[in-house]
């Protein structure tokens, strides 16, 4: 996979809250909810490719439409790699790939270099990217489900298939 350009970061599963106070800068736009912004994830180790952050094409596309191609590139990478799937994260998981990423490398994954994009997350209406350096990193609930955004798109994480 890291010949493929992918980088693996092992999550811990830290909540919005918890990867806040450790610092790192994520903006919302909701008024806070403790609920959500407290919500952890197993601990996974996660493969993602920073030059492939959103799948090709996958903006303007209904959530449905965006649902089968993260199935499509999930069978293509599968038949490469045996034992791994390609999935839709939660927003605790970008958020802390995003933070891993950034103490890796320096770069602000979700920013200018990604055109300030968004993904869908496994929230229900929630989607995170567009990294700015004064704010951080977004988070935007209320989000259309079913809406088609130029802006939009969706970011696979590569997984163990052991993970869902």
């Amino acid at each position: 996979m890291v010949k493929a350009g992918y980088h693996i970061y092992t999550l811990t599963g830290a909540s919005i809250t918890q990867l806040i106070e450790a610092g790192n800068p994520i903006y919302h736009s909701w008024q806070q909810t403790a609920k959500f912004e407290n919500e952890t994830s197993p601990a996974i180790e996660v493969a993602i490719n920073p030059e492939g952050l959103f799948l090709k094409n996958s903006n303007n596309r209904t959530m449905a439409n965006q649902d089968r191609m993260l199935e499509n590139f999930s069978r293509g990478i599968s038949r490469k790699i045996k034992r791994i799937k390609a999935i839709k994260g939660y927003a605790n998981q970008y958020s802390e790939i995003t933070a891993l990423h950034q103490e890796a490398t320096g770069e602000s994954l979700f920013g200018k270099n990604y055109n300030l994009g968004y993904t869908r997350t496994e929230d229900f209406s929630v989607v995170v990217g567009g990294n700015s350096s004064g704010l951080g990193l977004h988070i935007v609930r209320d989000c259309p489900i079913d809406g088609c955004d130029p802006d939009l798109w969706i970011c696979p994480l590569v997984v163990p298939v052991e993970v869902s």
